[in-house]
């Protein structure tokens, strides 16, 4: 569902977490006109238990009681799985490549909140990968990580294209 106020808008919709917990998310965006035809914004997810908001709506309704909730804290990093053989045994024997790729995995991928899992695939570009990542809620997004600068592998660098 989603609700809007002149740019402003608010988008709810009831998920499942791994652990198959209903959970209402709710995704506030608001923008503003910077004129010409262009705006700014932020957005904000928040992630509430939908039976404890469902308790606490009818406790304010039957009580006047005014309840407070917390946002949620998505746990858990998603499982990395590579279905590469070319590219990963390439990057492997590599040394300065395996450290860039492990720290790059690490530093992206580890942190994605709401991933189950990440499937890594060979891509044609030589030391670089295809992925799809998976969601409680089915496929998330895909794309490329890509060795650039590859004719010089101690200056080389990973980089997502999605």
């Amino acid at each position: 569902m989603t609700v809007s106020d002149n740019r402003s808008f608010a988008k709810l919709a009831l998920r499942k977490t791994m652990e198959q917990v209903e959970v209402l998310e709710i995704d506030f965006t608001w923008l503003s006109d910077t004129g010409g035809g262009k705006v700014t914004g932020r957005t904000e997810i928040i992630r509430l238990s939908y039976d404890k908001f469902k308790e606490y709506v009818r406790e304010s309704r039957e009580n006047s009681i005014q309840k407070r909730m917390l946002s949620l804290e998505e746990h858990g990093r998603p499982k990395i799985e590579f279905q590469s053989r070319k590219n990963l045994k390439a990057v492997a024997e590599t040394k300065a490549l395996r450290k860039k790729l492990g720290k790059f995995m690490a530093d992206h991928f580890l942190r994605w909140k709401g991933s189950r899992q990440i499937t890594v695939y060979d891509d044609f570009e030589p030391y670089s990968f295809f992925f799809q990542e998976q969601t409680p809620y089915g496929t998330g997004m895909c794309g490329g990580v890509i060795l650039h600068s590859r004719e010089n592998l101690e200056k080389a660098y990973y980089g997502i294209h999605t």
